[in-house]
């Protein structure tokens, strides 16, 4: 059994993961840094990642990325 599987099991398929980080996420009494925190990670599970804005072309130089979103 692989790490994801065994997380998907365990977690009620990673129900109770997002309703601990909800509950971060609902808490007054974190501090705003754990709140945000939590919404990050919400954001990206839900949403994804963006791209990054910027990447190494492998000749040293970096490319700014547009996106399209």
């Amino acid at each position: 059994m692989g790490f994801h599987s065994y997380i998907q099991e365990r977690t009620s398929d990673g129900s109770e993961l997002t309703d601990f980080v909800l509950s971060v996420f609902r808490d007054e009494n974190a501090s705003n840094k754990e709140r945000m925190d939590a919404a990050t990670l919400l954001a990206d599970r839900g949403f994804g990642k963006p791209d990054s804005e910027y990447s190494c072309t492998g000749s040293g130089h970096w490319r700014l990325h547009r996106h399209d979103w």
